[in-house]
Order: structure tokens, then C-alpha cells, then sequence
């Protein structure tokens, strides 16, 4: 089981529900702020961080929805700094809009 750590990704809490075909964290952030994190494992383990969208989340509609940014690792101790570098980065984009 892949463990995250809030103060290593730049959250408050993070929340871990293991769904069928992939793992699914949801970022809490200051106030409102929330994300979603779905990882999946495979030959290569990658992941989608992206704000919350209505309806069930799921990790197929996750993969097919236009929002978020994908990120890839290649061990699992990479994995904390580069959802943090993403996260920052989505944290951007939505603060501009």
C-alpha cells in the first residue's frame, strides 16, 4: 500500500480510499481547498492529481476527464515530490481562472 504523507505534498490531510483499479487520495488543502489524486500501478506507476468533479469518482472517469495533470515515477519514493511539483502547479492554473 502506497502511503502519503500531507506534510511532504503541501496538504493538510490527506484521505486514502483504495478503489478497484487504482488508489484514490483526496488532498484537503487550507479552508475549501480539496484534490483529487488517483494513482495507478502497473509496469509504470503513474498518477492524475485534478480539482474535484461532480458525480462518482471513479478511476476510469478520472482518466478520461479533461481537467488535471498527469504525472509518471519510476520507484515509489519519488512519488511524494512529484505530486507535490504537480500539485503546485494545478494550484496555479485554478488561482488564475
Amino acid at each position: 500500500m502506497v502511503e502519503l504523507k500531507a506534510e511532504e505534498v503541501g496538504v493538510k490531510k490527506v484521505i486514502h480510499n483504495s478503489l478497484d483499479d487504482c488508489d484514490l487520495f483526496v488532498l484537503k488543502g487550507e479552508g475549501e481547498e480539496e484534490y483529487l489524486l488517483f494513482l495507478y500501478k502497473g509496469k509504470v506507476t503513474y498518477f492524475k492529481v485534478m480539482p474535484p468533479f461532480p458525480g462518482r469518482w471513479d478511476c476510469y472517469d478520472a482518466l478520461y476527464s479533461p481537467w488535471g495533470l498527469y504525472g509518471f515515477v519510476f520507484n515509489e519514493t519519488q512519488l511524494s515530490a512529484k505530486v507535490k511539483e504537480k500539485l503546485e502547479e494545478l494550484r496555479r492554473v485554478v488561482k488564475g481562472l
